[in-house]
């Protein structure tokens, strides 16, 4: 009888432990997080050379409680947590859905594109990156902006020199940009280039601008922010004068001056002069041009889809209103035709058209795959890290 006793109270002790063990394990699979509002960013841009990346995101609730998923896993992936993994170049909408609260971001996916650019992350490696000729002037070399620069109100040299060539003096290739950066929507900011060692001619600075000789280089997706140029002529923001290279997808807000003035060696916003086998599309400007024009002051090449904002182009204070390009070269001859060369298809955009993406001449191409646009926002190149730039917001007072 007492043996039986044992057993059944056994028998007991072990149901119990099994019910308690059952419970524990039901508790632990019905755990109920907090569910709440979650914010994406409205658009970014990964690369499968960035390897997996979190998505940047906002919640009001447990971010275990949010639930993702990829329009197109064949394309980009992204897992439980939020991090996402390129798989194939394309666009996709990533969803993040947390209880009754739904949110969407655009993802542009490109596959490899920066497996061998060089990454730039901070002021001092730009500057010592381009302060060599050995770096800009190889065709070869690609660069690519990580992040922001800030040169904190800074004088800077130039990426180069200007062009001294002739029918007696050959090219000189440490003048010469002939590399590839890709600014991936982030800014140059806050520095100035006026009368740089590096452009000087004589006593005279030609050419003052970022890169004063683009020859067969690319610049692109690349914001250059509350930066000013000045020299004697041909002045430019991204380009002196560029030859046989590209300059595409581009915001530009600056100050540009020629004080030789626009009658014989004028400024312009994007470059001083843009030759005949150069290509310049999808830029931009927001600038004040001394002594110039609104794009180029000469143009022999190929510009297209280029936007100005008006109210920033003053007319009044020049003696003769901008133009998109030179009115006159007094060369008298058939170069004279080749230096007017219009902007086709480019516009200057009013302070109320400022937030309608239609009213901008960007390509479809563009629009669909480098620029965005949000209520309140100019026209913004889509960044890495999906955030919407500062200087891209509307103010009042414009």
């Amino acid at each position: 009888m007492k043996k039986i006793l044992n057993v059944s109270l056994l028998m007991i002790f072990i149901t119990v432990l099994a019910a308690c063990s059952s419970t524990n394990t039901q508790s632990e699979t019905t755990t109920e997080y907090i569910t709440g509002m979650v914010t994406l960013p409205v658009a970014l841009s990964i690369d499968s050379s960035d390897g997996v990346m979190k998505i940047p995101f906002e919640t009001e609730g447990d971010e275990e409680a949010i639930i993702w998923s990829s329009s197109d896993t064949n394309i980009a992936s992204i897992d439980e947590q939020g991090y996402v993994t390129v798989l194939a170049e394309g666009q996709v909408t990533l969803t993040a859905v947390s209880g009754s609260h739904t949110a969407t971001t655009k993802l542009i996916a490109t596959f490899d594109k920066y497996t061998d650019y060089i990454r730039i992350n901070t002021k001092t490696e730009f500057l010592a990156t381009f302060s060599n000729p050995a770096n800009y002037s190889n065709p070869n070399n690609r660069y690519v902006l990580a992040t922001d620069i800030d040169f904190g109100g800074d004088n800077i040299e130039p990426i180069g020199g200007w062009d001294l060539s002739n029918d007696e003096t050959p090219m000189d290739p440490n003048t010469q940009f002939r590399a590839t950066l890709d600014g991936r929507g982030y800014a140059l900011k806050n520095f100035n280039i006026s009368n740089p060692r590096s452009t000087k001619v004589g006593t005279d600075y030609f050419g003052v601008s970022l890169f004063p000789f683009i020859y067969d280089g690319t610049v692109r997706n690349l914001n250059i922010i509350d930066a000013s140029f000045s020299g004697t002529g041909f002045t430019g923001s991204i380009a002196g004068k560029i030859l046989y290279g590209t300059i595409e997808n581009c915001f530009v807000r600056a100050t540009i001056t020629a004080t030789s003035d626009n009658s014989g060696i004028p400024a312009g916003g994007i470059a001083g002069i843009i030759g005949p086998d150069a290509i310049v599309k999808n830029v931009i400007l927001d600038v004040k041009v001394n002594g110039g024009y609104i794009y180029s002051g000469f143009n022999f090449g190929t510009g297209s889809n280029c936007n100005a904002i008006s109210e920033t182009l003053d007319d009044s204070e020049l003696r003769r209103p901008l133009r998109n390009t030179a009115i006159s070269t007094m060369k008298g001859n058939e170069d004279e035709d080749a230096a007017l060369n219009d902007f086709l298809n480019s516009v200057r955009i009013e302070n109320e058209q400022l937030s309608d993406f239609n009213s901008y001449t960007l390509t479809e191409e563009a629009k669909q795959n480098y620029w965005f646009i949000v209520n309140g926002y100019m026209p913004f190149l889509i960044r890495f890290d999906g955030i919407i730039p500062d200087w891209a917001e509307i103010k009042e007072n414009i």
